[in-house]
């Protein structure tokens, strides 16, 4: 079993801990979105969903991929259940 720093467990939660985080994950569990298709579903700023994405991509939450426009996709690399639960894919 992988001992994880209680550190590194809070900033994980920190990162889970913003209900625009969650929202932002389940939108790109379902297909890969650009960030500013998901900063227009959240109703926020693009540089606002940027960071998110930037935190929950340092701690393996989402993968990020520049399109030939030169836009970012982002794939959530978490997995929703019908139970509400959730894991890593």
């Amino acid at each position: 079993m992988v001992e994880v720093l209680p550190e590194r467990l809070r900033d994980i939660y920190k990162a889970l801990s913003n209900i625009n985080r969650l929202k932002l994950l389940q939108f790109c569990s379902e297909k890969e979105l650009t960030v500013a298709q998901i900063s227009q579903k959240l109703n926020i700023s693009y540089t606002l969903t940027s960071e998110y994405v930037t935190a929950l991509e340092r701690h393996g939450f989402v993968k990020k991929t520049k399109k030939p426009d030169n836009s970012v996709g982002v794939k959530s690399l978490v997995k929703f259940k019908e139970t509400g639960e959730f894991e890593l894919k």
